[in-house]
């Protein structure tokens, strides 16, 4: 073998060399990209259940005092306190709505000409 073949081999080996560690390096960068990524949602997602955790917090507190409880309760069933009274609200859709409704076919016929 000549000095020539030698050097044309051990060159043929060492690209391989490189392009083998090249390799190796492109695929240590995606993963790397993709950890970051992850990184980054988890950091986000970290960030968003602090905050409700804080906000359950709060809450948690506003329900240990009895006004809280009070609220509470009053929002989510309909109790009322000892000499407190109901007063019931209506629209004027539904009382109208329920006025015409009581009237006879007859009545709705005759209305226009009524005037």
């Amino acid at each position: 073998m000549s000095d020539r073949q030698r050097r044309r081999i051990i060159a043929i080996v060492l690209l391989l060399v490189v392009l083998l560690l090249a390799k190796s390096v492109w695929g240590v960068w995606q993963k790397n990209a993709t950890a970051r990524a992850a990184r980054q949602e988890a950091e986000t997602e970290l960030t968003a259940l602090k905050e409700r955790h804080q906000a359950l917090e709060m809450r948690v507190t506003r329900l240990e005092t009895p006004q809280g409880e009070e609220e509470e309760m009053r929002r989510n069933f309909p109790v009322v306190k000892a000499g407190e009274k109901l007063i019931v609200i209506v629209d004027e859709e539904a009382s109208t709505g329920e006025a015409t409704s009581s009237e006879s076919w007859l009545d709705k016929f005759l209305k226009p000409f009524n005037n």
